[in-house]
């Protein structure tokens, strides 16, 4: 097995020499060739930043965008920043990786699973060689390692994680790297500090929550149930159950909350929601998506609270990846059927972007919005 070398260039992340245009979107988009672009929307034009080559994940800070993508022309995997303000490359490094290590990712594209710091960027990979008929496992017996590339030399650091860790999802919490199973029960966070995994959620601490979904996994209709995690800063982890149940299982503090936990219904056995991180008037808020014959039905949850704060319907074309909230009662998406990002608010839906055909046939991942947009 061959290793790559550290470096492609680096350039030094650029001063604030200029300021991020008032009204500007961030947009991630396929390419009918092959690779991903990322392009700049500011007013109604598109200006391509960067083409990193085939996106696996991305991530962003306040500062930064970073894109983790494997440069076939280069047989290399690389990382891509790029400074919001500047609105230009300020680094592309070539990760130490070997040829059989492969960073996780979507089968629908790109997915928001890179986390960023000033020093180190962090993802999930596997290890599956040609010929293999399934994934090395590590030491510790699991299938997926979590990952840590120095920016400054490439150096790629890998840490084993557990058997237990399966379909694993990687988020930033307030600038630590956690690790939960999507469709299991675990979370983990990396101690930097010690260079360690830390479990802070396994199966037996959330063992009322295993015995009430019991066999929960097949819903009505011969639908499978699946379950998730939603890691919201400032307020903990919640975890939406088999049986379309939410519930608190981490504080503020990433601290095991007390029996017996918060709970609401937001879905129907089977109807497989999909959750994400949003934020309502300023403040952070668990989106939860479902779907039904003819409509996505969307909705903000306080997560101190549990009440429904917004609930609205959006097109069924609406691509549910794409979905992006903004800190007023706003959700932001790619329309297939309109070719356009719309955004919609309690006053009705308005058209922030025009796509050609051919753009939003393939899918598009909005990263992020500058707050003049709204």
């Amino acid at each position: 097995m061959r290793r790559f070398s550290t470096v492609l260039h680096t350039v030094l992340l650029a001063s604030s020499l200029g300021l991020a245009h008032a009204g500007e979107s961030w947009l991630l988009l396929p390419r009918q060739n092959g690779g991903d672009a990322v392009d700049l929307s500011v007013g109604s034009a598109l200006r391509t930043v960067a083409t990193p080559g085939s996106i696996a994940s991305y991530g962003q800070t306040d500062r930064v965008l970073g894109f983790l993508s494997y440069q076939a022309l280069l047989a290399r995997h690389v990382l891509t920043i790029i400074n919001k303000q500047t609105q230009e490359v300020t680094a592309s490094v070539f990760i130490d990786m070997d040829e059989n290590v492969h960073p996780v990712r979507w089968m629908s594209g790109a997915i928001l699973n890179l986390v960023l710091t000033e020093r180190f960027a962090y993802f999930v990979s596997y290890t599956w060689g040609d010929g293999d008929s399934a994934p090395h496992r590590n030491a510790s017996g699991g299938s997926f390692d979590f990952d840590r590339v120095t920016l400054a030399s490439g150096k790629l650091e890998q840490f084993p994680l557990p058997v237990e860790c399966v379909n694993p999802r990687l988020v930033d919490f307030e600038g630590t790297p956690l690790i939960y199973a999507w469709e299991g029960f675990g979370v983990w966070k990396f101690d930097g500090a010690k260079q360690r995994l830390v479990t802070l959620v396994s199966t037996r601490d959330v063992g009322d929550i295993a015995e009430r979904e019991g066999d929960a996994r097949y819903g009505g209709r011969g639908k499978v149930a699946a379950a998730d995690y939603v890691l919201v800063p400032a307020a903990g982890a919640f975890r939406i159950s088999r049986l379309g149940e939410l519930q608190q299982v981490l504080n503020a503090d990433l601290t095991p909350v007390s029996l017996p936990r918060r709970t609401v219904k937001v879905a129907a056995v089977g109807q497989n929601p999909e959750m994400l991180l949003g934020r309502f008037h300023g403040a952070p808020a668990i989106g939860v998506v479902r779907s039904s014959s003819d409509r996505l039905e969307f909705e903000y949850v306080d997560p101190a609270t549990f009440n429904v704060e917004w609930h609205t319907t959006l097109p069924k074309s609406a691509v549910i990846p794409s979905l992006y909230g903004l800190s007023d009662a706003a959700v932001v998406y790619l329309d297939q059927a309109t070719s356009s990002i719309d955004k919609t608010t309690p006053e009705g839906t308005t058209v922030m972007q025009k796509l050609s055909a051919d753009t939003a046939q393939f899918g598009v991942r909005i990263l992020s919005i500058d707050p003049a947009q709204h």
